[in-house]
């Protein structure tokens, strides 16, 4: 991430951009630590550093996704000057330009996860991961299983 970026954020937001070698990382705080937006830059950064691959971010719910990620993912896009394409239908995602080319990224529900089989993703994420299906385990972890088997690209 840019210097540009980074000044503005908070420690722990600072080392989780900073992590572009840790497999499977996470970000976890209390409420109102700013992991959502974390989450956001995050994406940018990976989508930027695989281009003309697909990315995805998960919510927990579609409610979450269009109050919460899209509006932030949208404010973080036009402060940083990012060009980019937001298309609502038929499923909602991003595609941003870079200079070597774009990258799409997919959002999707957690409550539909079972839908997301056949995807070949560069990489992916959940926010707010521990409060999907109602905090259970044996789900949680069915879908961080067929998440993983994506990263084919």
């Amino acid at each position: 991430m840019s210097e540009r970026v980074v000044s503005g954020l908070l420690k722990h937001q600072k080392t989780f951009l900073a992590d572009t070698t840790t497999r499977y990382i996470g970000l976890v705080g209390g409420y109102g630590c700013g992991k959502t937006r974390a989450f956001c830059l995050k994406a940018i950064q990976l989508a930027s550093l695989n281009v003309g691959h697909t990315g995805m971010m998960c919510e927990p719910t579609n409610t979450m996704l269009n109050d919460v990620l899209v509006p932030e993912m949208r404010d973080l896009l036009e402060q940083y000057k990012i060009p980019y394409e937001f298309k609502q239908t038929p499923l909602p995602q991003f595609t941003l330009q870079f200079k070597g080319g774009e990258s799409k990224i997919l959002l999707r529900s957690a409550e539909n996860f079972g839908r997301l089989v056949g995807l070949n993703l560069g990489w992916f994420g959940v926010d707010e991961i521990d409060t999907a299906f109602n905090r259970n385990k044996s789900k949680i972890m069915t879908m961080w299983r067929l998440l993983i088997s994506r990263l084919r690209a």
